[in-house]
Parts: C-alpha cells; sequence; structure tokens
C-alpha cells in the first residue's frame, strides 16, 4: 500500500458514505452502519475486506465503550479499541503520525461533541476536529478552519434530528444538507491537499541509531524533531534500547520506534555467542527490508569493537548516505557525511551540540534545505502517567499544599555507582531541607535504588517528612511528577535529564563524569545549577574523557564528590530562584 493513499480520495464519494453511516446510527440500524464502516475503511484507507472487517469491529467496540461511559476515565476505555486501530493503519499506509496522540485526539472531540456542543458553541468542537485532521494529514490547525466548521454544522443538522426524536416530536433531519456540508468540508480539505507542494528529495527513509539509556536518548530528542522539520515527507524511525524508549514514545515527529536490546552486544564474547548471533542476524535482515536511504548514528565512536558493530549495521542497512561523528579512526570511514568528533565535551560543545551538528551536517549537503532548531526537550506523557502522578502528588501534599516538596535523586542510574554523592551527605542535606526549609523529601530512584533510599532515610532520621519511592513509578509517571515538585536535587544521571525537561529549578552534583557534555536542559539558561568540586582535580573528568570512555568505575577516593559539602549544595539552592517560570517540555 502507498503512503499517499489516505491523501487521494473522492471528496463526494466519501460524504455520501458518510452520511449514509449517519442515517444508519439516527435509524438504529447497527447491521448497516457496520457495513458501511467497513466500505469507509476500503474507500478511505485502502483497506482489503478482511483487515476493513476487523477495524470496523474495533471502531465500533470503542464507541461502545464511549457510549456507555459517565466520566473522563470511562471515557478513555475507548482507547483501548482506537490506539491499536490507528497503529494498524499507521503501519499499513506508512503514515507519519504518533498513533497514541491521534486516538487520543479522536477521543478528544468524541468527548468535547457530547459534553460542549451545542448551536452557537462551535469553537471548542471545530477547533478538535482541525487538530486531529492535522495531525493525520500534515497540515496547520489554521488551514483546515473550513473544513472543521463544515463538519460541526453536519453535526449540528444531525444533533437537531436527535433532540426532536428524543422529545418525542415528528422531526427528522436534513439528510440532503449534512451530506452537501460533509462534500464541502472533505473538498475542501481535498484542495488543501493537492495545494501542499510534494518534496522532492532523496532523503525518504531515515534510521536515526540512538541505542542509549533514558538521558541520552533525551538529549537527542532536539535533533530529532529538526531532523522531522528538516524533512516533514520522510519517513523517520529510530532504533533504541528498551530504556529510550521509554524516552521517545508517543514524540509526534517519530513515526517508528525500534527497540534492540544492545547490552547483548556490549562485549566480543557475548555478542559471538550462536543465540545472540542468530538475534542480531535475523533482526539487521528486518532492517534491511525497510530500505532506508539515510541512517544517522547518534553515538560517539570511542570504542574499536563498538565501530565494528556500527559499521556491521550500516553495511547490512545499505543505506546511500551513513551520518555521524569521526574522530579520526580509519575504520569509520563507512561515514559518508560526517562531523568531526572533538571529545567529550570538546570545544565547550554539549551531546546536544553535537547531534544538532550531524543535522546540520545532512541538511547542507543539499543546497536550499531548511534547518531549523529548537533546543527545547520534549517529552510525551499519557493521561494514566499523569493521574497516577497527581494523586502521589495530592497525598503527599496532604492539608499543606503550600508546603514545598523537594525531590531527591541520589542514585544516577545503572552504569557506574561513581557518579553517587554519599548517601550520609544526602541525609544531612534532607535534614536541613525538612527543619529549615519546612520542605518534604522524597527520594526517587529506580527499584535498584530501593535500598540507597534507604539507607539516606535512616540516616535523615526524619520519620514522615522523607518519603521513598523508589520503585514506585515509571519513567513516563516520575517525569509527570516531578513536574508537580518544587526542586530536584540529585546526582548527574536519568533523573536530572527528566528535571531538565520538566522545567522545575535544579541541582546537579556532577563528580567524574563530564559536565559540560551532559549539561541538562535547563543549564543555559539558569534554571539548572551544575556543583562540581571546587578543588582543582586534573584527573576530573574521568568517565567520558576526551574521545574514550575514560574509566567507568572513577578511583576509590573520589574527591571529586566527597569535597563537595551539603553547605555547598545550599548555598546554591538558595542562590536559586525558587519562583522560576516553568517551561516544561512534558506534554
Amino acid at each position: 500500500m502507498k503512503t499517499a493513499r489516505i491523501f487521494d480520495f473522492e471528496p463526494d464519494k466519501l460524504a455520501r458514505t458518510e452520511t449514509a453511516m449517519w442515517q444508519a446510527y439516527y435509524d438504529r440500524r447497527p447491521a448497516k452502519l457496520f457495513r458501511l464502516s467497513v466500505r469507509l475503511l476500503q474507500e478511505q484507507l485502502g483497506y482489503g475486506r478482511a483487515r476493513a472487517l476487523y477495524n470496523a469491529y474495533r471502531l465500533t467496540r470503542a464507541a461502545f465503550a464511549f457510549k456507555v461511559g459517565r466520566s473522563r476515565l470511562d471515557y478513555e476505555k475507548a482507547l483501548r479499541w482506537l490506539v491499536p486501530f490507528y497503529q494498524e493503519t499507521h503501519r499499513l499506509v506508512k503514515a507519519r503520525w504518533n498513533p497514541q496522540e491521534v486516538a487520543e485526539s479522536e477521543l478528544e472531540w468524541w468527548i468535547i461533541h457530547r459534553h460542549d456542543f451545542q448551536p452557537g458553541q462551535t469553537a471548542s468542537l471545530e477547533k478538535a476536529l482541525a487538530k486531529l485532521c492535522g495531525l493525520v494529514y500534515h497540515l496547520p490547525e489554521s488551514e483546515l478552519s473550513n473544513y472543521a466548521h463544515y463538519r460541526a454544522e453536519a453535526m449540528l443538522l444531525t444533533d437537531e434530528g436527535v433532540r426532536a426524536r428524543e422529545n418525542g416530536e415528528n422531526f427528522k433531519p436534513q439528510w440532503s444538507a449534512i451530506r452537501a456540508y460533509l462534500e464541502k468540508s472533505y473538498r475542501d480539505l481535498s484542495e488543501r491537499l493537492n495545494r501542499t507542494p510534494r518534496e522532492t528529495t532523496n532523503v525518504k527513509r531515515i534510521l536515526a541509531v540512538k541505542l542509549a539509556d533514558l538521558g541520552d536518548a533525551l538529549l537527542v530528542v532536539p535533533a530529532l524533531r529538526a531532523l522531522k522539520q528538516a524533512y516533514p515527507a520522510a519517513r523517520l524511525d529510530v532504533l533504541t534500547t528498551e530504556t529510550g524508549q521509554k524516552a521517545l514514545a508517543g514524540l509526534p515527529f517519530i513515526d517508528n520506534l525500534i527497540v534492540f536490546d544492545k547490552y547483548l552486544f556490549d562485549y566480543p564474547r557475548q555478542a559471538l555467542m550462536p543465540r545472540n548471533l542468530g538475534r542480531a542476524t535475523g533482526f539487521l535482515a528486518q532492517l534491511r527490508r525497510e530500505n532506508y536511504d539515510t541512517t544517522i548514528f547518534f553515538h560517539h565512536f570511542s570504542l574499536r569493537f563498538g565501530i565494528l558493530k556500527y559499521r556491521a549495521v550500516a553495511g547490512v542497512v545499505g543505506a546511500k548516505r551513513n551520518v555521524g561523528l569521526h574522530n579520526g579512526e580509519p575504520l569509520a570511514n563507512f561515514l559518508n557525511v560526517r562531523v568531526e568528533d572533538k571529545g567529550f565535551g570538546g570545544e565547550g560543545l554539549s551531546e546536544r551540540d553535537y547531534w544538532r551538528q550531524l543535522v546540520e551536517a545532512l541538511t547542507a549537503a543539499e543546497p536550499g534545505r531548511p534547518f531549523e532548531y529548537d533546543s527545547r526537550p520534549q517529552i510525551y506523557l499519557d493521561q494514566a502517567a499523569r493521574t497516577k502522578a497527581q494523586n502521589l502528588l495530592a497525598e503527599l501534599r496532604g492539608n499543606e499544599p503550600a508546603r514545598p516538596l523537594v525531590a531527591i535523586g541520589a542514585g544516577g542510574g545503572g552504569y557506574t555507582i561513581a557518579r553517587r554523592w554519599p548517601a550520609i551527605n544526602y541525609a544531612r542535606l534532607a535534614q536541613v531541607l525538612i527543619e529549615q526549609k519546612k520542605a518534604r523529601v522524597v527520594l526517587l530512584g529506580t527499584p535498584g535504588e530501593f535500598d540507597l533510599n534507604e539507607q539516606i532515610r535512616t540516616l535523615a532520621g526524619e520519620g514522615n517528612d522523607i518519603i521513598n519511592l523508589a520503585g514506585r513509578t515509571s519513567e513516563k509517571e516520575v517525569t509527570a511528577f516531578l513536574a508537580g515538585c518544587d526542586l530536584f536535587i540529585g546526582n548527574d544521571g536519568g533523573l536530572a535529564q527528566l528535571a531538565g525537561v520538566t522545567g522545575i529549578p535544579a541541582v546537579v552534583v556532577f563528580g567524574p563524569t563530564n559536565a559540560t557534555a551532559w549539561q541538562p536542559f535547563g543549564t543555559e539558561e539558569g534554571r539548572v545549577k551544575i556543583v562540581q568540586a571546587r578543588m582543582d582535580l586534573p584527573c576530573r573528568p574521568c568517565l567520558y574523557r576526551d574521545k574514550t570512555l575514560g574509566s567507568r568505575l572513577g578511583c576509590a577516593a573520589r574527591p571529586c564528590l566527597t569535597t563537595i559539602t551539603p553547605q555547598e549544595i545550599l548555598e546554591t539552592i538558595n542562590g536559586l530562584a525558587l519562583s522560576y517560570k516553568k517551561e516544561s517540555g512534558a506534554e
């Protein structure tokens, strides 16, 4: 099936079928309504009959779940059927929108139509209809006002007949007028689509490679967004890890996330095990079938074994363009669109700076190709994550909503414990925050950091004023939770990056790691403050140093962390404007 299928439709034919569907619904003829739904899917999306039947069933179940609902939580049960429908449609027509986002947008106009739609008050429904159509067809909402207005007018006429029947009046909807409005709506949409110029570029199918943990995946988001803006008609797939998927899932500019367990291939002995070789061979064959024309590697090639792995990926995928950082190693010469790797933090470059340069280098190969870069962070939070976070926040704030809520991330992720500021220091800091700032302290982290947090709670000895939430929230839930806190304090790691995304003030402790390379979002404008040892340490950073990975475990003494005192952190907090206006990247 071709991508253009959803763009090439017959407006009047669709209007006739949809009008007949509405009439079957009004006449309470479910069998006919179902048959017409099948026909509409075949006409508009090009489904075969079997697939159209199954997806019409999904839509019917969604409509029924919504119909019997009485609250928003009830209505959201329809997403169980809407999301799979849009996922399959997304895959079949090779669309560029995000299935979850489109499903939620569909449900939103259903809710508005039920509760807020009546003559003279159509603006909210028209906006919701324009948003849904804009997502599906990649058009600005401002260009879809006529499309949305005509659909809303058709709905008004139908609702008029429904209300009259409910009141016992002998009145039927004006089906000819309804059909005319739907014809105008589809004609306007078709005109807008045909007016949009088709792109001429050789970059049509992009594979972005970012096999990384949470924090690193978050840092690549602005570059991915810029990549999609530069090539809006191209398909953008991202190859990432299971953890990386949690950071990138739901972002509207990513068409498909491909998850691969790269940790099975970190070392030669693991990678060469027959079972793992078999997995890799099948997986790479699948990538080759996607016919990517461009592969962009958002990685430093610090190890020869790593270069060999990515060189193998590039060779099997077979893209004409391989974009990446080149550090002078001949094995990396498979890259034919190159940016010089000046080392981790080299010449003041952060990881985000490097990833921006890669996209800019790709666009520079096509004269006249526009390049725009927005450095703001972005993460998608579903309603379930928001609801859980809101419940946790309400529970913790209780009857003291004005009391400061301070989140602490004393771990730093599973890659290395060398990043951890001593637990006793966090305990002392928590004591001062509780006693002097009247704060409630929440210790966040992974299940593996639960014992660390318990140690801090025991050392602090502050009872109910310090709570351990390690392992109780997913990545999305903890992001939504952080957005409701007043301050974050923690080590370099995924939680620090999430705090930067949410827009809250933060203090981040950097010890053996590279603060220039991994500075969180918000550092530039002063909302996030980095604290490092004040003494001159020529060995710092020892992790991610120059063009090498450095020492993963650091040294035993770790003066880069042990010389930082709780008082220094408190001084930084006092100098940080806690009233800083939040500009969150969570959506």
